[in-house]
Order: C-alpha cells, then sequence, then structure tokens
C-alpha cells in the first residue's frame, strides 16, 4: 500500500515541476530566470535539512523498531507539503505581477571602429584601415 502511494506521488511530480516552472513566466517574463533562482535556492533548503531533521529523529529512539519514527517523518513531510499546497491556493497567481516586468530599453552603442575591429579570425585591429582592408577582402 505504502509503495503505491509513493510510486503515485513520484509520478504526479512531473505534473508539479512543469506547472510551477511555466509559473514563473506567466507571472514575470522578464525576471523569470532571476525568480526561478530564488525559488530553486529556497527549495534547497528542505533537501539539506530534512536528513539532519531525519537522522535527530531515528537516533532519539533506541529500539530496533523505527517504525513509529518513521510514521513521525513523513507525517512532518505530509504536513510541509499541505503548507505549500495551501499557501500557493490562497497568495499563488498566474497573472502578470506589472512591478516585477521591467520595460526592455534597446540602446544602441556606438562603438569606435578601431576599438570593434576584428580579422576574420577573431584577432583585434587597432589600426582601422586595416579593419577595412580585412573586411573588404572578406567581402570579395
Amino acid at each position: 500500500y505504502v509503495v503505491a502511494l509513493l510510486s503515485t506521488a513520484t509520478a504526479l511530480m512531473g505534473m508539479v515541476n512543469s506547472g510551477f516552472a511555466a509559473n514563473y513566466s506567466d507571472v514575470s517574463p522578464t525576471l523569470s530566470s532571476v525568480m526561478y533562482g530564488i525559488g530553486n535556492t529556497i527549495g534547497t533548503f528542505p533537501g539539506v535539512i530534512s536528513p539532519i531533521l531525519s537522522g535527530i529523529i531515528l537516533s532519539s529512539s533506541k529500539s530496533s523498531n523505527k517504525g513509529p519514527e518513521w510514521k513521525i517523518i513523513f507525517y512532518i513531510a505530509f504536513i510541509i507539503f499541505c503548507i505549500g499546497t495551501c499557501s500557493y491556493w490562497v497568495w499563488g497567481t498566474a497573472e502578470k505581477v506589472d512591478s516585477l516586468n521591467r520595460k526592455e530599453t534597446s540602446q544602441a552603442i556606438n562603438v569606435d571602429e578601431s576599438i570593434a575591429s576584428m580579422d576574420i579570425h577573431g584577432a583585434y585591429n587597432a589600426d582601422t584601415s586595416k579593419a577595412k582592408q580585412v573586411n573588404s577582402s572578406v567581402s570579395k
């Protein structure tokens, strides 16, 4: 029974991951990468804390039967999942948040030919006449 529930939960995680990953782009197309990074950073903490907490809970009992301790660990995981789900139901959104969307401004950068000139192999040419000569030989 437990194996079936864990297998089902693992299979459904694929749908969960595709749902929340796309939500970052829905909320803020311009800052979705930053939001995804922050979300992944926060989401890493349970992966660090849970083995430590599990070790503390399991080592607190001196008996060879660790069933009750494992129950506590799974109840803690269940409560955390429920809190996360309820938090998303209350505060989660897929609406674009205007304050998280900055206007992209495209500014042309004027670069001096002597600084930006490169030959066909990517080498820097400080002499603009040489750069023009290389560019004209490439265009032929």
